[in-house]
Parts: C-alpha cells; sequence; structure tokens
C-alpha cells in the first residue's frame, strides 16, 4: 500500500484536475520510488497532465500513460532547460503479500547488474530564463527508451530562494524582439506530421493548430504548432526516414553511374524515359 493512500490534502495547480501538487515528507529515492510503484492504489494524487508555466516549489506524480504522447512531460511552457545530471541507481525491490512494493535495496555499482530489478534515474534541469529555478524528473526506468519507463514519475520544481515569477526568454539564436521560446510537445510533431502525408505545409498548420482547439483555445502554448518552417522541418525528416519516398529516376540513376558503381554505368542519355549503356 503506498504511504499515500490516505493523503486528502492535494492541491490543483491552478485550479487544475489533471495537475496535483503532492506534498511528500522527502523525495529521497527510498521514499519516492515505493509511492510510484504503489502509484495506482492512491488515484487521488496522480496527476494525467502536465503542469503549464508553473512558477513556484511544487511537486508532480504525472501518469505518463495518460499523457498523449509520453515525450510531453518535458513541455511544460517554461522555456528552454539545461540539463545538469542524471544519476542512476540500481535497487533490488521487496514485495508484501499483496505485491505492492513496501522496500527497496541498494545495489552497489561494483556488483553484477543483473542483481538489480529497476533503476531509478533522476535527471536534473536549470531553467535558461530563470538560473535560480530547477525541475528534476524522477523515474523508475527497466530501459533508457521512455517507452520502457514505469508509468509513474516525479516531476519536481523548486527555486534555491525565494520563489518568483519570471519571463520566459527567447531562444539563444533569437534576438530580443521575437517571442519567448516554448518547446512544442511531442504529441502536436506527430499529429502534424500525419497531416502533411496528405497536405502541404499551410493546410497541415492551420490543421493541427484547429484541432488542438486554436490560438485562443490551446490547453498550452506547447499544444500549438510553432509555424511553417517548423512544419516543412517535420516534412523533410520524415521523408528522409520514410522509405517509400522515391527520388527522380534520373538522379539515381546518375548517382550509381558517379559513386555506387563507377565504370559499371558507361553513359546516361536523357530522352523522354533515361537510357543507359552497360559494359
Amino acid at each position: 500500500m503506498s504511504p499515500l493512500k490516505d493523503k486528502e490534502d492535494v492541491t490543483l495547480f491552478n485550479g487544475n484536475p489533471r495537475c496535483k501538487i503532492v506534498k511528500l515528507d522527502t523525495l529521497e529515492n527510498l521514499h519516492v520510488v515505493p509511492i510510484l510503484m504503489n502509484g495506482r492504489d492512491t488515484p487521488n494524487i496522480i496527476s494525467t497532465g502536465v503542469p503549464t508555466r508553473c512558477q513556484e516549489d511544487a511537486s508532480f506524480i504525472i501518469d505518463l500513460d495518460a499523457l498523449d504522447s509520453r515525450e510531453d512531460i518535458y513541455c511544460d511552457d517554461n522555456g528552454v532547460w539545461v540539463a545538469t545530471g542524471c544519476k542512476s541507481k540500481r535497487f533490488t525491490i521487496e514485495r508484501g503479500p499483496d505485491n505492492e512494493v513496501v522496500s527497496l535495496t541498494k545495489v552497489a555499482s561494483s556488483e553484477d547488474a543483473s542483481l538489480a530489478d529497476v533503476t531509478v534515474c533522476r535527471r536534473t534541469y536549470r531553467c535558461k530564463s530563470c538560473p535560480t529555478y530547477h525541475r528534476t524528473i524522477v523515474s523508475v526506468e527497466y530501459t533508457k527508451d521512455i517507452q520502457q519507463w514505469f508509468p509513474l514519475v516525479l516531476l519536481t520544481y523548486y527555486f534555491d530562494g525565494t520563489p518568483m515569477k519570471f519571463e520566459v526568454k527567447a531562444h539563444g539564436n533569437r534576438n530580443r524582439n521575437n517571442l519567448a521560446h516554448v518547446r512544442t510537445k511531442q504529441s502536436t510533431k506527430d499529429v502534424m506530421a500525419e497531416k502533411l502525408k496528405q497536405q502541404g505545409t499551410k493546410r497541415a498548420l492551420f490543421q493541427t493548430v484547429k484541432q488542438a482547439g486554436g490560438v485562443c483555445g490551446a490547453d498550452s502554448q506547447s499544444s500549438l504548432p510553432r509555424n511553417v518552417r517548423q512544419a516543412a522541418h517535420i516534412k523533410k525528416k520524415a521523408s528522409q526516414k520514410d522509405p517509400s519516398v522515391h527520388k527522380d529516376p534520373l538522379a539515381s540513376v546518375l548517382e550509381l553511374q558517379k559513386s555506387t558503381f563507377p565504370g559499371f554505368i558507361r553513359d546516361v542519355t536523357c530522352n523522354d524515359l533515361p537510357t543507359v549503356t552497360l559494359h
């Protein structure tokens, strides 16, 4: 049973029922991991969305499977986050009679890694727009792939000193007159990628914005695609990965002549269809 089974003093972040601030006695792994792994027993403390523009000391237990994409955990509209550390520790798990996690035992780095049941990773970040503001993500992992993480993660925000509100700065490659930089959700980029298979960049951009609720109705800025340039980049990236996208036949033959099979293709003549002379 989770230590928070009967905990009722949960605060909603900005009144959003999907984002619940939880108060933990300590953020140490030995205390946090059992809460995460037994979290299905405590739906009253589980958040199903990432808090938008959270600028206060607060902790959230996020259900990754409730997000449109697990990678949306990194998008909170607070601008650029600079990674400052990634500490991993291995543990064995002791379970109780109801299969609940009751305790952890650390596996030393000198011991065989196969002895561990899980790896607990603590990723720390510093906010580029406010250097005294930090973010920590604690995850229980079976592999580095986020799709293989345990569904519940701890997301914590904290200031070095007194909490304060701050303006999100533009990206380092932009001038001071540009808009603040906000990382676009992976789920939004996935939606746009699907629409780009059938539509042009401008139309796909419009339809993606509309599906997100429009400029005024979207739940966060990160839910909206950035611009046509981003749409073009997504389309180009998808075409590079898609083997079904064919090259120009003449360009393909010329590439074979000059690089892949030098000397094998002696001559290429351009008529209505390429004519190739082989040795």
